[in-house]
């Protein structure tokens, strides 16, 4: 028989927000811990908080009796510690700085109310078994998710400003968000031109592809991407990794079940080309594809197929390079939209701002956007950014049509 212990700690300490100052701290300090036994291609798991006892082994040991199935290969003799944290505050100066911070935005934009929540987010994940495998990852996230409400508006809220960084860059918050917010006061027409650039993240647009990148979904060919598979559907820019890497916070190199990716990453489409779907070792026995470390679940859960962290490979262009000195649209809030079988997507945009020159000169009226998947990341893909342009983020640039 065999013994592995899967844990969670996370320390977190959130700061509430009320009319632009803290108003309260809030800290969290939970380790979640499972102990996991496999014996003759079963697994036995029982969970607990803090670190395994002897009952819970024995709790592992008796859940075999549920003979769930369990027979691949579980990962030995091999040793990686990896930390990426970059700037670790303590509770105290994070606190302090984040005073300064809100007070700073406050004092640029004394025309707007700000609530919500800042965050410090620290966790380290272990793996390890009887077999010699010892894996460590630490990471931590500083989170700005920043609720305004102009003074004169009669609304509950009237948007938010957001940012995720290993560091805690309070100038780049502070800078990005009055940029914003200088934009959000002015409001413009919707351009009469049918088709513009569109600057958002690959979720607003994405997420059918990503989906429909499930290998058991594609094994089954109940994908919409399954008669596809293995030609290009996408533009020859435009290549979607499953990625472990430092490029995507918070996520460890190491998945549920220890599955390591060489680089830390694998291209799930190249140049456009599909070439694998996101998948964990049961799925890759079962339907023969690459196995992408996207085992998942609670952490006193059999491991099963999850969404892995994703990134989409940055192109040559700058954000300006890639919108040009035209016309392009910001979106800030674009939910309730769907894609059909044949990748037709369309949504409402509540929330989006005019680009003109590269820079944000005013608030749109709610519309909406509409395209194909097939053309949004195929002609109509221009690429994502080289730098990071707003909120330390990279972003994502596809023609749509307006309306």
């Amino acid at each position: 028989m065999k013994r592995e212990i899967y844990s969670r700690k996370v320390v977190k300490t959130t700061l509430n927000i009320t009319q632009g100052r803290i108003d309260s701290v809030r800290k969290n300090d939970v380790t979640r811990s499972a102990c996991r036994v496999y014996k003759d291609g079963k697994i036995g798991v029982s969970g607990c908080f803090g670190e395994p006892t002897e009952e819970n082994w024995k709790a592992a040991e008796e859940n075999l009796s549920l003979a769930i199935p369990y027979e691949y290969k579980t990962e030995a003799n091999t040793r990686r510690v990896e930390d990426r944290r970059e700037e670790i505050l303590s509770e105290k100066e994070f606190l302090e700085r984040s005073e300064e911070m809100l007070e700073k935005l406050q004092e640029r934009n004394p025309d707007f109310i700000f609530s919500n929540k800042l965050s410090s987010c620290d966790v380290t994940q272990t793996l390890k078994n009887d077999e010699g495998l010892y894996y460590e990852a630490s990471d931590r996230e500083y989170m700005f998710s920043v609720v305004f409400k102009h003074k004169d508006s009669n609304a509950v809220f009237d948007g938010g400003v957001g940012m995720s960084s290993r560091r805690f860059d309070a100038q780049r918050f502070v800078e990005d968000s009055s940029r914003m917010l200088r934009a959000y006061t002015g409001e413009v027409p919707l351009p009469e031109e049918k088709t513009l650039p569109v600057v958002c993240s690959f979720y607003d647009v994405g997420q059918k592809i990503l989906e429909s990148l499930a290998c058991d979904e594609l094994g089954k060919k109940t994908s919409i991407l399954a008669d596809k598979f293995g030609t290009k559907a996408f533009s020859e820019n435009f290549t979607l990794f499953a990625d472990r890497s430092k490029e995507d916070v918070g996520t460890p190199f190491f998945d549920a079940e220890g599955t390591v990716l060489e680089g830390d990453r694998v291209a799930l489409i190249e140049n456009g080309v599909i070439r694998n779907g996101f998948c964990d070792k049961k799925n890759a026995a079962e339907f023969g594809f690459c196995n992408t470390a996207s085992a998942d679940g609670e952490i006193d859960d059999v491991p099963s197929l999850g969404y892995p962290g994703i990134s989409v490979k940055p192109s040559e262009k700058t954000f300006r390079e890639l919108v040009g000195s035209g016309k392009a649209i910001y979106i800030d809030t674009m939910a309730g939209g769907d894609c059909t079988a044949d990748g037709s997507f369309a949504s409402p945009v509540q929330l989006a701002y005019l680009i003109e020159n590269g820079e944000l000169v005013g608030r749109l009226p709610e519309f909406g956007l509409s395209g194909s998947i097939y053309e949004m990341f195929g002609d109509d893909y221009l690429g994502m950014s080289s730098d990071k342009p707003f909120f330390d983020q990279r972003v994502l640039c596809v023609r749509m049509h307006l309306g």
